[in-house]
């Protein structure tokens, strides 16, 4: 397949994008398990992000994955909101109950008073929203 090969090199250039490649690929991308994991140790946030999500769709096991997406958003819960953690919110809700170990996070982040949001004006507003719509369903779908 050609997509499998062009992932090959791609998972060592352009990360981030590669591991988006790995997650629509599915269990197809299974062979690239082991590299996608190597990047979970990446300085980079939206490089482990990418990764925790195409490690979860190509494998299937949740565990390391939860573990990336608690951390990104345990940064939103101390007050900063990067456009990563949005994303992480979004993939930590399609795990559904193996999710359940971030529940604490989750929770911390909806009580929270303060827009949690990157950039400031009415884009703080629709962020916000944004977050604490993929946080209330990480929430629903783990407990």
């Amino acid at each position: 397949m050609l997509a499998l090969s062009r992932l090959r090199s791609a998972l060592d250039s352009d990360a981030a994008d590669a591991c988006r490649m790995a997650a629509a690929l599915g269990r197809d991308a299974a062979v690239h398990a082991p590299r996608i994991r190597d990047l979970l140790t990446r300085k980079d946030e939206w490089t482990r992000v990418e990764a925790a999500h195409a490690l979860w769709r190509v494998t299937g096991g949740a565990a390391a994955s939860v573990s990336i997406f608690a951390s990104v958003l345990d940064g939103v819960a101390d007050g900063v909101a990067l456009p990563v953690t949005r994303a992480a919110a979004r993939y930590l809700a399609a795990i559904g109950p193996e999710a359940a170990p971030a529940v604490p996070i989750l929770r911390r982040i909806l009580a929270d008073d303060r827009r949690h949001a990157y950039f400031g004006g009415w884009r703080a507003i629709a962020e916000d929203e944004e977050l604490r719509s993929h946080v209330q369903q990480a929430l629903d779908r783990a407990s």
